[in-house]
Formats: structure tokens, sequence, C-alpha cells
């Protein structure tokens, strides 16, 4: 298709590819069907140079003029080679897993301060938050020389009632306080211990 020879060096091959283009390409021609075959002979001559410029693609090129008998096979090579991911799978499966448990994560945290702020408005465990909070509050204050704004002691006192409710309340299920061994990653990398761990209990509870 380029009029090279096997031997040929990438400059030569590159070369000819830019005559050849030069020739074909399709807005070098006027008449509606010069335009077309040239359309026709301008993408075989880039796919060309596509294949011959690759050193792998080139090399399985020559395997088929030498093997001809495995046509299929080379076609096989070929295509699963070009359909690959350019991207090392691992690193796209890293970057995913990461992705995922930072999203698990401040999702878990979001369900968490949604639930403490649900607490903080119930008048029952506010108030008895409220009684810690203005205790350490006025003490703050006598141990302080410096007087707070009643803005600055109110922001203080609700980041006391909310430590009081995350110290006194034991969130469950979904809305439960996020710990890092929750995480996707985490639970993957701990996965062949959890495994081995429930194994052994049920070895130990059928040999009872």
């Amino acid at each position: 298709v380029l009029g090279v020879t096997r031997e040929a060096t990438k400059n030569e091959i590159a070369k000819s590819y830019r005559q050849l283009a030069r020739k074909f390409h399709p807005d070098m021609h006027r008449g509606e069907k010069e335009k077309k075959e040239a359309e026709v002979n301008f993408n075989r001559i880039a796919t060309a140079y596509e294949i011959l410029r690759d050193e792998e693609e080139r090399a399985d090129y020559d395997y088929m003029l030498d093997n001809p008998q495995e046509y299929y096979a080379h076609y096989y090579r070929y295509y699963r080679r070009r359909m690959a991911p350019k991207v090392d799978v691992r690193i796209v499966l890293a970057v995913t897993i990461s992705v995922i448990s930072l999203i698990q994560y401040y999702s878990a945290w979001s369900k968490y301060d949604t639930a403490i702020k649900y607490f903080m408005t119930i008048p029952k465990y506010r108030n008895r938050a409220l009684e810690i909070a203005k205790t350490e509050v006025k003490e703050s204050q006598g141990k302080g020389k410096v007087k707070k704004s009643k803005a600055e002691m109110k922001e203080e006192q609700d980041r006391v009632i909310r430590r009081v409710i995350e110290e006194n309340m034991d969130i469950k299920g979904g809305y439960a306080k996020p710990e890092i061994k929750d995480i996707l990653w985490v639970q993957l990398v701990i996965l062949p211990y959890t495994i081995s761990y429930y194994i052994y209990w049920y070895a130990r509870w059928l040999w009872k």
C-alpha cells in the first residue's frame, strides 16, 4: 500500500506516507467519483501507516505474512490489543476504589451529622445536655479573664451540647458514627482476615 519494502526504516515509511497522503487526499480531487476513490485510498494508506509505524503492530503484520495459516489468530491478537485500555487496569481499579471510599466516608459523616443535629432539637436530650453545657461554659468563663459575647457563648454552648450528645448517644444503623474500618479500602484489605476468622469460628462450631 505504501510502496515500501519490509526492511524500510521509519523515516522511509513516513516519507512515503506523506507523499501518498498528499496525492490521495480527498481535497485534492474535484469530481464526486474521484473524491470517493481518493477517500478509500487515503484511508487504506492511513491504516497501513498506523500499523507500520508501531513496532508491535508491524511485528504482528510481518508474522502474519510469514504465517498465513494463522490468519484468524492474528486478527484476534490485533483487535485484542487495539481494544485493550491504554491505562493500567490496576491504576483504574485503585482510583475507582479510592473515590468510592471517599464518597462512602463523606456520606456516612453527613448522615451522622444529620442525626446529631436532630437529637439536638429534641427537648429530652437537649435539656439534659444544656444543663451540662451551661455548667461548663460558666466554669470556662470563671477561669478566663476575657468576657465573651452572647454570640460566642451561644456558639460554645452549642458545641458543648453537641459533644455531650455525641458522648452519650449510641447511634446505630445507617446513621452511626463512621469509622475508618468501615470504608471499602479497609474492608478489602482485611477481607482475607475476615474470611479466615469466620472459617475458624465455623470450624470450631462444627467441632463442638
